[in-house]
């Protein structure tokens, strides 16, 4: 079922979801469009927005906010289509098969999937998916780090979903996903550096060794967690990646729930 929902109408004080086209400065029909120089702002964060002033309004192209505030957006042939739960694209997802996506292909991997419980592939855990990641979880077993795939994907927020539930699988090591073709990617995994993140995380470390209990340990590392992180789903990120930043970071619950395994690791 399409969860898009047609736009019909933009009006009633609703001033984004013009696409206004030309110079910087056009005139018709009486209508005197300049380039708005207003800073604009999502979650306090600047936004690039293109926008233009319309007596006294400023319009800004609907695609443009779906992009930057993260709703799908696509015109349908016939109408304008809003998905507010689907990731911008500028595409219908549901257009795009699963499993005949651009660039896809027959797996040559060995379907292990066939000894598990059935009632697991009913999402985006798929066979593709399962097969891939058995591999790279076996070869972790013998200390090898390898790439498999193919696994075939066309909807983005799906995309985003199997690499998160890979995330949750680290055990000293990165499982996740990489795209090497449109709609089409690769698990792998790669050992994480302890040590590196140690160093760090050294002088944090240092300071919650000195707290008397666990309790407050765990808090602390809570506190400082919350005040380096932003939530903004499908930002997925490495422990590393948090730890060595200097400035705040947007990221999924994937990523908040890694760093804490490692703090309280």
């Amino acid at each position: 079922m399409n969860r898009g929902k047609s736009i019909a109408l933009v009006a009633a004080g609703i001033v984004i979801g013009t696409a206004l086209s030309g110079p910087v400065v056009q005139a018709a029909a009486g209508i005197l469009a300049e380039r708005s120089t207003q800073p604009m702002y999502v979650d306090g964060q600047k936004a690039d927005l293109e926008a233009y002033v319309i007596a006294g309004n400023n319009y800004v192209k609907l695609r443009d906010v779906g992009e930057a505030v993260g709703f799908n957006v696509y015109w349908d042939g016939s109408a304008v289509q809003v998905q507010s739960d689907v990731p911008y694209s500028g595409e219908d997802p549901e257009a795009i098969p699963q499993n005949d996506a651009p660039g896809a292909e027959l797996s040559s991997m060995a379907d292990y999937s066939a000894a598990a419980n059935p009632a697991a592939f009913t999402g985006i855990y798929t066979r593709e998916a399962y097969n891939a990641a058995y591999e790279v979880l076996q070869a972790l077993k013998a200390g090898e780090y390898v790439r498999q795939g193919p696994v075939h994907i066309g909807n983005p927020e799906d995309r985003w979903k199997l690499d998160n539930m890979l995330g949750n699988l680290w055990n000293g090591n990165d499982v996740t996903m990489e795209a090497t073709a449109p709609y089409t990617y690769e698990i792998y995994s790669h050992p994480v550096n302890l040590a590196e993140m140690d160093a760090c995380m050294e002088r944090k470390l240092r300071e919650w060794s000195t707290l008397p209990t666990d309790r407050e340990k765990v808090i602390a590392a809570n506190q400082w967690l919350c005040e380096k992180l932003i939530y903004q789903a499908g930002q997925s990120h490495s422990t590393l990646e948090v730890v060595s930043a200097t400035d705040q970071i947007y990221a999924n619950c994937a990523t908040y729930a890694n760093v804490m395994n490692y703090l309280c690791g």
